[in-house]
């Protein structure tokens, strides 16, 4: 009797096209693209920018660098949907045999680079705001962020419709609980810090918003080669930028002009520490969602670097 074996996990198409018959929905490649920015570093500088600007240069700061994002990671995705390549598939075709290994090269690295930073990032979150070993913690979250990776692209899907809902969530609980020692109704007359006046243009706070994307945005096609065209591959960039952006950045907008925030200077709008001492089961969670949050980041940039090295060294991305 003949027997039939399938992968356990899903063909990660290295140094192919993904076939038609591999693509997924919209629903699912943007799944992957909106979980990516709603991450607490958005919301940090999105403070950042408001202490330094105010609350209008600052949302005008936000939108101008998500509309060039857009621009710019869509025309990119589009390609992506179109073709099936991934990001070295198309240096490579762009750049040539070997102009492509400098360009990949480069990315790919400071990409994994952006993966150890964020990493090691939770384990001081974590030891900072439970006292927790942080080495002992970088370490277990090194092996989960790599485990999930080590899943594929699938993973990176249902990472991100967890990580974006509980970003929104806690985002909403921290304003709610700003709410009660705060006005709301003075957020958008916040015209910066005085002390910060001339020390951020709106160039550099455009600048940014476009940098903080800037090296995944142009790998968007490990990402979008997974549509099925390239109509649903740009829907799911836009699921990014502006959207899920903005979104991310608009929380610490509020934070900071609302006057809420933690040393807005250096931490911005970050509302993890408005989520603490409250009681129990929100610290819990707030636990969960520094692992969910920074892990999604991780997982997405260990992707981009796995599957462009990968393709560097003729390689697999799962060994």
């Amino acid at each position: 009797m003949k027997t039939s074996t399938t992968p356990a996990l899903e063909q990660e198409f290295e140094h192919e096209p993904v076939p038609l018959s591999h693509r997924h929905s919209t629903r699912s490649v943007s799944a992957v693209w909106f979980g990516f920015p709603m991450i607490l570093t958005n919301a940090l500088f999105g403070g950042i920018i408001t202490w330094h600007l105010g609350f209008w240069p600052a949302l005008i700061a936000i939108l101008l660098g998500n509309l060039v994002l857009f621009a710019y990671v869509g025309a990119l995705s589009w390609y992506a949907g179109n073709s099936g390549m991934n990001f070295a598939l198309q240096a490579r075709r762009t750049f040539g045999s070997k102009g492509y290994i400098l360009v990949s090269g480069f990315l790919s690295t400071v990409v994994i680079g952006w993966y150890a930073f964020q990493t090691g990032l939770t384990g001081t979150v974590i030891n900072q705001t439970f006292g927790w070993n942080a080495l002992a913690v970088t370490a277990f979250a090194m092996i989960l962020y790599t485990g999930i990776t080590f899943l594929g692209v699938r993973a990176l899907s249902v990472l991100g419709m967890i990580a974006a809902p509980l970003f929104v969530v806690l985002g909403m609980v921290a304003l709610w609980l700003i709410s009660k020692q705060h006005d709301f109704s003075v957020v958008t007359q916040w015209k910066g810090s005085a002390s910060a006046a001339g020390a951020m243009s709106m160039g550099t706070a455009v600048t940014m918003v476009v940098a903080g994307f800037a090296d995944s945005g142009t790998m968007t096609a490990d990402f979008t080669r997974w549509s099925k065209n390239g109509r649903s591959a740009v829907i799911a960039a836009f699921s990014a930028f502006p959207v899920a952006n903005v979104i991310s950045y608009l929380f610490g907008v509020v934070i900071v002009a609302v006057g809420a925030a933690v040393d807005p200077l250096t931490n911005g709008g970050n509302f993890l520490p408005m989520l603490m001492g409250h009681s129990a089961f929100l610290s819990v969670v707030a636990c969960l969602f520094v692992f969910i949050n920074l892990g999604s980041v991780c997982t997405h940039c260990l992707y981009n670097g796995a599957v462009g090295f990968s393709h560097l060294f003729s390689s697999k991305m799962r060994l």
